[in-house]
């Protein structure tokens, strides 16, 4: 084997050498390495952010991943709302939203983060004792129900609603009814007989 093949198998000393730390700051977010993972057929960017105080040190930046079930189990949680009233919120069928929570393609996610950024909003703002009062306090004549779904395009037109059905709702006392087993058992008797 001559010289000139032995200098063309041999890789030239740029490539050997170890690469750099690069050094990111929280300002050069959109400069992170980007990094696709494969959760649950969902798939999430992350990024490895490397602090300048300790290049060897990183942590991993993952931007929060809204999901159509999160969207769904939020609404519930904190508005307990119906799966027909958020398909009617997010502008599509039951049919449609019962495939998205099931783990379908979703064409256009923006619908399910915008619900689900103005749910999380109400829930930071009232906690979920406003879902009490969501069917049965009316404001304008309407429920917050219905005033959501007729303003389901832009939902923060609803946020004084939403303040007045929290104030009504905090003059309303509930109380748990206590009922008499007595009189429960005579309802009850003779159900399920035959004549």
């Amino acid at each position: 084997m001559d010289m000139n093949t032995y200098d063309l198998l041999t890789p030239p000393a740029i490539y050997c050498q170890k690469p750099e730390a690069d050094i990111y700051r929280e300002e050069d977010v959109r400069c992170l390495p980007i990094v696709i993972k494969s959760e649950n057929n969902h798939y999430v960017v992350v990024g490895l952010v490397k602090t300048a105080d300790d290049p060897t040190q990183s942590e991993v930046y993952a931007p929060t991943v809204v999901t159509a079930s999160d969207c769904v189990n939020k609404c519930k949680d904190v508005l307990a709302l119906k799966v027909n009233e958020i398909a009617k919120l997010v502008g599509i069928s039951r049919a449609a939203l019962d495939l998205h929570k099931k783990g379908a393609p979703v064409k256009n996610m923006e619908p399910y983060e915008q619900l689900y950024a103005f749910i999380s909003d109400i829930e930071n703002t009232y906690g979920t004792d406003i879902s009490k009062g969501i069917r049965n306090i009316l404001v304008e004549r309407k429920t917050l129900v219905q005033h959501l779904i007729s303003n389901s395009n832009d939902l923060y037109q609803c946020k004084n609603i939403i303040e007045e059905v929290a104030s009504k709702l905090g003059n309303v006392n509930t109380f748990k009814t206590e009922y008499d087993e007595t009189k429960t058992n005579l309802r009850l008797t003779g159900i399920g007989r035959m004549a």
